[in-house]
């Protein structure tokens, strides 16, 4: 018999297995200049974020809209999510605000993580409980929101104590709501 094992389990696995070795390289925008990130902090990120939102109050079935183009924020935030066994609903970045609108409303996400906080601007934001920003620090927007809004950096900087291991799940259980057109 083959043991099915979900993707946040096989993370945990292979974070642990390497270790020290490069997870991914990536090219900060502000200098331009590619750096690596270890399987050691890449666990240490994903479980401090999970934790972070855990506290936050997001737990198994809940869902989080990420509207952000690639970086290692993304992937970093979509293994939290889904760590929790919460479900993580990406939004394509140039989605039109209609079509942000929509998704947010039909897949009842509770919280958004964004790249760029400007594009939630002009969303009806009453069911969103929380805004993760990737970029700007509450403290550049928090005049213009009437929703919570938070800095990823702080968040996986904070002292919660991170989560051990990913939440028990089905591989057959929901793990991302995929829109398309």
């Amino acid at each position: 018999m083959t043991v099915k094992k979900t993707l946040p389990e096989k993370f945990f696995e292979q974070a642990a297995l390497k270790q020290e070795a490069t997870a991914f390289f990536y090219c900060r925008p502000q200098d331009n200049r590619w750096v690596t990130m270890s399987w050691n902090r890449y666990r240490e990120e994903v479980t401090t974020l999970a934790a972070w939102l855990s506290s936050k109050g997001i737990k198994r079935g809940s869902k989080v809209a990420m509207l952000s183009s690639n970086r290692p924020e993304w992937i970093i935030s979509d293994l939290a999510i889904l760590s929790l066994g919460a479900i993580t609903v990406p939004i394509y970045p140039n989605a039109s605000t209609h079509e942000i609108q929509y998704i947010l409303g039909h897949s009842e996400a509770e919280w958004i993580m964004v790249d760029k906080i400007e594009r939630v601007l002009n969303l009806n934001r009453q069911s969103l409980r929380g805004i993760l920003s990737f970029n700007k620090t509450p403290e550049e927007v928090a005049e213009s929101f009437d929703t919570p809004v938070y800095h990823y950096a702080a968040a996986v900087h904070d002292s919660i104590p991170p989560i051990k291991g990913p939440a028990a799940m089905q591989p057959d259980e929901i793990a991302t709501i995929i829109y398309t057109s």
